[in-house]
């Protein structure tokens, strides 16, 4: 895939550290593995089967956001967007009142989650795993880099890309330094050591104990004076091209309804495979209507030589994503 990338010519060296990207508090989601339903999975409804049957583009959805307040009772539902009738909905509401958390401490602030439900033919209900969602964003205001850059040393590159992305965690009070991690990392061990000394000396001032966590992570990258960083040729394109490039498209199998998203919008897509998972995340005002989707497009993955996926690491594009039925192994629009 020569055409996305930018090659490099020779020079000397020099360092580009990346901005910061506010990283989703995933605890959510781990607490959510302990979720536990006793009760039986939503059916469609007999009389509804033979409607529905052959046809996927009739298929019905409701998709809800649930507020779990007690590791014992059943969370509070609210209907985000719903295609289905009465008998399909009762199902589901059915099977919700059995949701229990029960390694929700007691006391503990609320935990909001987005589901969906999709009842299609005589296909079995297609139940989407519990996501952890927050309308709060995270905000960065007030965290202080250290004037100095890390102590890289040059000689000790491998290649004419070295890229180190790392997470910096707070939580502690404005004085506490964060506690760093690295995520991925073709640089060497002494590289790295001072990428991560570097990362000890931020501060968040504005930080309080007790308040809650807040991680970003960033890219260092390091490459020929000379050239450019390598960039996706096309920072933002439409869905339909962007699935052109995608591997396996002709065997996808999955369709979503845009109209229930607050259609169009934009979608941040970044490159980090085969060595992390890629990454989608909405441009601007986030809706939980969208976590789905985004958890589906994160989950693709480009047409790239190994060497490409090397050099585009952490690269991002944005997808602009338009309104109307989407099925994913044409890559386009469904007919209504």
């Amino acid at each position: 895939m020569r055409d996305f990338i930018i090659l490099l010519a020779a020079g000397l060296c020099t360092l580009a550290a990346q901005g910061q990207v506010p990283r989703p508090d995933d605890r959510a989601d781990q607490m959510l593995a302990c979720l536990l339903n006793a009760n039986a999975l939503p059916q469609l409804p007999r009389e509804k089967r033979e409607a529905l049957r052959g046809q996927p583009s009739s298929s019905r959805m409701v998709r809800v956001k649930l507020l779990f307040e007690r590791p014992d009772a059943a969370p509070r539902v609210e209907v985000l967007a719903n295609t289905a009738d009465e008998s399909m909905q009762d199902e589901v509401f059915d099977y919700l009142k059995g949701h229990r958390l029960p390694c929700l401490p007691a006391g503990a602030a609320p935990l909001v989650a987005v589901q969906e439900f999709v009842f299609a033919g005589d296909a079995p209900v297609r139940i989407s795993a519990a996501r952890g969602w927050s309308e709060q964003a995270a905000t960065q205001k007030c965290v202080v880099m250290p004037r100095k850059a890390p102590d890289f040393v040059y000689s000790q590159m491998e290649g004419p890309i070295v890229k180190t992305l790392v997470v910096a965690r707070f939580d502690g009070d404005g004085q506490q330094p964060p506690k760093v991690q690295v995520l991925y990392s073709n640089a060497g061990p002494r590289p790295q050591k001072a990428i991560q000394e570097y990362l000890e000396q931020y501060r968040m001032p504005c930080r309080q104990a007790g308040d809650p966590p807040f991680a970003f992570e960033q890219l260092f990258q390091y490459v020929f004076t000379s050239a450019k960083p390598p960039k996706f040729r096309e920072a933002e394109v439409p869905l339909s091209k962007f699935m052109g490039w995608v591997k396996g498209r002709r065997t996808l199998d999955a369709s979503f309804d845009f109209d229930t998203m607050a259609c169009p919008f934009k979608v941040t897509w970044t490159q980090r495979r085969p060595h992390l998972p890629n990454t989608a995340f909405e441009v601007g005002r986030p809706d939980p209507n969208r976590l789905e989707f985004l958890r589906w497009l994160a989950g693709l993955e480009m047409e790239l030589d190994s060497r490409s996926q090397d050099w585009l690491f952490d690269e991002s594009m944005v997808i602009d994503i338009p309104c109307g039925r989407f099925a994913a192994a044409t890559g386009g629009l469904k007919s209504p």
